[in-house]
């Protein structure tokens, strides 16, 4: 799941289990990657590549498209897919709104969950986007 940690890590071992998910009990590492690089003046490097990784991971793995307002327009393009799977992603996301859900993954399964603790998401996306060009670069300046 690239950048994104479970709800648990066992800190002796290192084990790593539970859900990928945004919601509780993980919400705050995610936030306070984003913060801690921005405050430290863009220079810790090391929180750059963590919010950007976490970012990136959070985009391809925890949001997903919410097809509830047409439901049997996705259910064509989904028969569709399961004939030919190469056709679904573009058809998907050309024809449909752009409305998302955040959700989680436990093993296999996606579901659908978007807890009060994700509030600070949008806040922190638009923190991203207005310093775009610091996350995109190296920064030679490492403290």
């Amino acid at each position: 799941m690239g950048g994104l940690l479970p709800t648990y890590v066992e800190a002796n071992s290192g084990t790593m289990s539970g859900v990928y998910t945004m919601n509780g009990m993980v919400d705050s590492i995610y936030e306070y990657f984003g913060k801690m690089f921005f405050l430290s003046s863009f220079k810790e490097e090391r929180y750059r590549l963590l919010f950007t990784q976490s970012l990136e991971s959070i985009l391809s793995y925890l949001l997903h498209p919410s097809f509830t307002r047409h439901p049997t327009e996705f259910a064509k393009h989904l028969k569709r897919g399961m004939e030919d799977p190469s056709t679904v992603h573009e058809e998907v996301f050309d024809r449909l709104p752009t409305n998302f859900i955040l959700g989680g993954w436990s093993g296999s399964i996606f579901t659908p969950r978007f807890e009060h603790l994700v509030c600070f998401f949008p806040g922190l996306m638009m923190l991203a986007a207005r310093h775009w060009d610091k996350l995109q670069t190296h920064n030679t300046h490492n403290t």
